[in-house]
């Protein structure tokens, strides 16, 4: 054996101890493999299921997308881009609070609150959130929208959403005045 003048004696002596700790001793009876006669040349029969009939053959591919294409020529939802936004389009719809109505000349609107504590009247086709939401209705106990997002294929859908009014002792809690 040639010496390593360079190397560490120890390092030296820990290569001899792997190496002489890998030769053959005795097989573990662990991992040691069974007898031939434990092992059966064929092995037991086993029914089959019966095949199985595919009844969905009538309904949509798993493949396909979801949502039909639109044909040319049918209508087309799309937020209107051109018009100027609105104040409460700078702010997401969970960021807006109901708190109240104001009824007069024919007409009811409704007071939101926006994140920096200002109160707007809004009244039916006024715009808010972030999702081209515009206002259907005004009601007592909310105010029914819709909003124009995307709908995941490139195109744009119409989604119903309800901003609802706040009871006042979450509106009390909200400006510091509760518990």
């Amino acid at each position: 054996m040639k010496h390593a003048p360079n190397r560490p004696w120890h390092l030296r002596l820990a290569a001899m101890l792997t190496l002489s700790s890998c030769g053959g001793g005795p097989a573990d009876p662990i991992t040691a493999a069974p007898p031939p006669s434990a092992l059966s040349a064929t092995p037991p029969e086993q029914a089959l299921p019966a095949p199985a009939a595919y009844r969905a053959a009538h309904r949509r591919s798993p493949f396909q997308p979801a949502v039909a294409a639109k044909h040319a020529g049918a209508e087309t939802v799309m937020p209107d881009f051109g018009r100027s936004k609105a104040l409460l389009e700078s702010f997401a719809l969970d960021e807006l609070h109901m708190v109240g109505t104001l009824a007069g000349r024919g007409t009811t609107r409704a007071l939101v609150r926006d994140p920096q504590g200002r109160v707007h009247a809004l009244r039916t086709g006024d715009h808010l959130g972030m999702d081209h939401g515009r206002i259907q209705a005004v009601r007592a106990t909310g105010v029914n929208l819709v909003e124009i997002v995307r709908n995941g294929s490139g195109g744009w859908t119409q989604r119903a959403r309800v901003l609802a009014l706040r009871t006042s002792a979450a509106n009390d809690e909200e400006a510091g005045h509760g518990a």
